[in-house]
């Protein structure tokens, strides 16, 4: 295969790892406010996957505002998303809307959440309790689930519960409406490669 017909390939898997769609089907925007813009806080902070684990068990983050969409990420997805905490790679972050002090809703990185909630089986989806596959750096760890790691494989589930992921918090917001418009603008479809 040649240098450019294998670059083709490893976009085309790129596009459908992360979902990438053409421009045309962009949605269109609403305009927004410059009063609703000046009025929010908009600050970053780092909790860990298991910081997030136990704010997810609790109920403290809201995985399905009306804007957001289904669990649609496959297995071989989630496995790698939960691959790359276990070694510490680059991951996009999360972005969440206080609704009131310690509540959040998401509106970026709803399937990146959900993979943490059913790898560690506290979810009730269909999903629940999943097999890592097709793992590419860690493939000794394929078919293992979450408890398996408790067993054989200490080390990897200590840098998972420690991983950092970046989590942007949006305050003072005065409406559904403006957090909709945010998630079009993170939500938007990307060029392709």
């Amino acid at each position: 295969m040649s240098q450019l017909a294998q670059l083709r390939y490893n976009n085309e898997e790129l596009e459908e790892e992360f979902g990438f769609e053409d421009e045309q089907d962009e949605p269109e925007v609403v305009k927004f406010n410059i009063k609703q813009i000046s009025e929010i806080v908009v600050y970053g902070t780092d909790w860990t996957t298991e910081t997030i684990l136990n704010q997810l068990t609790r109920g403290n983050i809201d995985l399905n505002p009306r804007f957001q969409r289904r669990d649609a990420w496959n297995i071989k997805r989630k496995s790698r998303f939960i691959e790359s905490l276990i070694l510490g790679l680059p991951i996009p972050g999360i972005v969440l809307a206080e609704k009131k002090k310690g509540n959040y809703l998401v509106l970026d990185g709803k399937q990146r959440l959900l993979t943490i909630l059913q790898f560690y089986n506290k979810s009730e989806s269909d999903n629940n309790n999943f097999k890592l596959r097709e793992l590419q750096l860690l493939s000794d760890l394929n078919g293992l689930k979450w408890q398996d790691f408790q067993i054989s494989h200490l080390e990897h589930l200590n840098a998972l519960d420690n991983q950092t992921i970046r989590t942007t918090i949006i305050r003072n917001w005065d409406s559904e409406d403006f957090l909709y418009r945010v998630f079009l603008r993170l939500n938007r479809p990307l060029a392709k490669l």
